[in-house]
């Protein structure tokens, strides 16, 4: 948007208009046109629909800097309503990561504290009872870890710690160990091949546990955007293995003219 050098139009009027006037429309919604007193005219068109979250090469990059096992205990440390803490001393490398961790969740959505990066002047906000993922510079390590009872992660050293206080929930044996294999073999084929009798000879014939046979080429494995969204894809399936079966769980209730469902949250665990 351009205004006028000449313009008595203060950039703090602008921006609080965008803050405080401006309500972005859901996916699905209709477009939005507004002004935010520039003698503009803006819109904003949603998405037609929710759509899987892009995190170009996010997940890829976390996996890559800590491993499999430490990017798994991070998942199931969010899944159990754990404080998680990151800690770096790159603010990008704090957004990423803070972004791949709730890209893994989906189509889970965290609805508790989400800060990739946390001002020096608000510090005091680890002491919430809530969980949270918050991104912190390691220059406030010290401070951070004070009162801390959770996971946290350092990132420029690729280590995840777990306080003592702290225990992880036991994931699903089967779907969980499907997962673990399913990621090393885009992450680590080599461990795969190497009992291999004979070379690949550049290429690989992969077979997921769902069934479905992967043939592809070196290259296709070694390229970082088809891992983040191989990736991705192995943990929407444990998702949806995870939830199999939960329509056993709804009860429907038509006494009323209007049937109402209800959710029984105890029986999903038994499915």
């Amino acid at each position: 948007m351009y205004v006028e050098p000449s313009s008595d139009i203060r950039i703090e009027t602008l921006v609080g208009n965008i803050l405080a006037n401006v309500n972005v429309p859901p996916p699905g919604g209709h477009a939005l046109r507004f002004s935010i007193g520039a003698d503009d005219r803006q819109v904003i068109q949603p998405p037609a629909s929710p759509t899987v979250p892009c995190t170009g090469l996010s997940v890829y990059n976390l996996f890559k800097e800590l491993g499999i096992d430490h990017v798994v205990t991070i998942f199931c440390a969010a899944l159990s309503d754990i404080k998680i803490l990151f800690f770096s001393r790159s603010y990008w490398k704090l957004t990423e990561a803070c972004k791949a961790v709730e890209s893994l969740l989906y189509p889970l959505k965290y609805c508790y504290t989400f800060i990739p990066v946390l001002p020096f002047d608000l510090i005091e906000i680890l002491d919430a009872p809530t969980p949270f993922i918050i991104g912190v510079h390691s220059d406030q390590k010290l401070q951070a870890l004070a009162n801390f009872d959770g996971l946290w992660v350092d990132l420029d050293g690729a280590s995840v710690h777990l306080t003592e206080n702290v225990k992880l929930a036991p994931m699903p044996e089967k779907p969980f160990n499907r997962t673990l294999s399913s990621l090393f073999q885009i992450l680590k084929p080599d461990i795969h091949a190497a009992d291999l009798a004979f070379p690949l000879n550049g290429r690989m014939n992969l077979k997921l546990d769902s069934g479905s046979p992967i043939v592809a080429d070196y290259p296709k494995y070694k390229d970082e955007s088809n891992k983040d969204k191989q990736i991705r894809a192995i943990f929407i399936r444990f998702f949806s293995e995870l939830f199999a079966g939960y329509r056993s769980c709804l009860l429907i209730i038509r006494i009323n003219p209007k049937p109402v469902i209800s959710f029984h949250k105890v029986n999903i665990f038994f499915v």
